[in-house]
C-alpha cells in the first residue's frame, strides 16, 4: 500500500526538468533540458570560483588582474543593487541563455554545450550623467552547469 502511495505522489508530480522522461509509447527515452541559469543562480554559481584569478586571456577580453572572480562578483553586485550613494540609479540585471547572434570580441568563445551568460550592474545619477556599467560574461555548461571562467569577458566603461 505505501508503494503505491508513492507511485501515485511521484506520478502527480512529475519528474524533475533534469531528469530523463520516459515516452508513453515506453520504449524511447528524451531527455529534458536543463533550464538556463537565472541571475541568482549564475551568482551562486560563481560562488565556487570566488577564490579563482582571471586567466591571462580573460585579462584580455577587460577582466581585472588585481581582483579574483568573488571580489569582481562582489563589486559588480554591490554597486548594482545599492551602489555607494543611495541617490543613484542602480541596476544589476543578467542570467543565462542563447548565444547572441553578433558576438563581442570580449565575449566568451561560442559553443554549444554551454549557455551564454551575463552578470551585468550599472549605476549612474538621477539625471543619468556619470554611468558606471561594468559586466562578467561567461559560458556556463548545459550539463553539469559548471561555468568556464578561464574564458571569461569583463567589458565596461571607466
Amino acid at each position: 500500500m505505501k508503494l503505491l502511495a508513492v507511485c501515485v505522489l511521484v506520478s502527480a508530480c512529475g519528474p524533475r526538468p533534469t531528469e530523463p522522461v520516459t515516452s508513453n509509447q515506453g520504449s524511447s527515452v528524451e531527455v529534458v533540458a536543463t533550464p538556463a541559469p537565472t541571475l541568482d543562480e549564475l551568482i551562486g554559481l560563481l560562488e565556487a570560483h570566488r577564490p579563482a584569478e582571471f586567466s591571462p586571456d580573460a585579462q584580455e577580453r577587460g577582466c581585472p588582474s588585481d581582483k579574483t572572480v568573488g571580489e569582481y562578483v562582489d563589486t559588480l553586485v554591490r554597486i548594482g543593487r545599492e551602489g555607494e550613494d543611495p541617490v543613484d540609479v542602480h541596476s544589476l540585471t543578467g542570467g543565462c541563455g542563447d548565444w547572441p547572434a553578433t558576438m563581442a570580441p570580449v565575449d566568451p568563445p561560442r559553443d554549444d554545450a554551454y549557455f551564454y551568460c551575463k552578470l551585468d550592474s550599472r549605476t549612474s545619477d538621477p539625471a543619468g550623467e556619470s554611468p558606471w556599467h561594468y559586466e562578467l560574461r561567461v559560458r556556463v555548461s548545459r550539463q553539469g552547469l559548471t561555468v568556464d571562467v578561464a574564458t571569461a569577458g569583463c567589458p565596461g566603461t571607466p
